[in-house]
């Protein structure tokens, strides 16, 4: 049987499982696989102080190097869009420093479109 991966989830891994003469069907083996989204976390921290960046925005970029279009989900989490979606091409790195995408799969990595201000740095001039 040939299954396609599910979009926005990652592999399952192989699982080994053996049926003795123990299993019948008044007591059946029983097995549970459970699909789990895959998800990516952004962070971004003050080397120096560990103080969260905030503010300091991201593009998501795939492995030819085209952006990502995410759509921000109510709780606060991002996702890749679909082609009717009105989409953002960037994500945000929330208050606590980090940034979250789920259902996000295959070869993809970041680019820094926006650089944090001095202030959410933790210095003053």
């Amino acid at each position: 049987m040939d299954e396609q991966q599910i979009f926005g989830y990652a592999p399952l891994a192989d699982i080994a499982f053996e049926i003795t003469s123990a299993h019948s069907t008044e007591s059946p083996l029983n097995m549970t696989a459970e699909n789990v989204p895959a998800s990516l976390v952004i962070s971004k921290a003050n080397a120096v102080t560990q103080t969260a960046l905030s503010g300091t925005r991201f593009q998501l970029l795939d492995e030819d190097g085209a952006i990502i279009r995410l759509m921000l989900e109510e709780d606060g989490t991002y996702r890749p869009a679909g082609d009717a979606e009105n989409a953002v091409d960037e994500l945000t790195i929330g208050e606590d420093g980090t940034a979250m995408v789920r259902y996000i799969t295959g070869n993809c990595r970041t680019s820094c479109s926006t650089r944090p201000t001095w202030q959410s740095a933790g210095f003053h001039r």
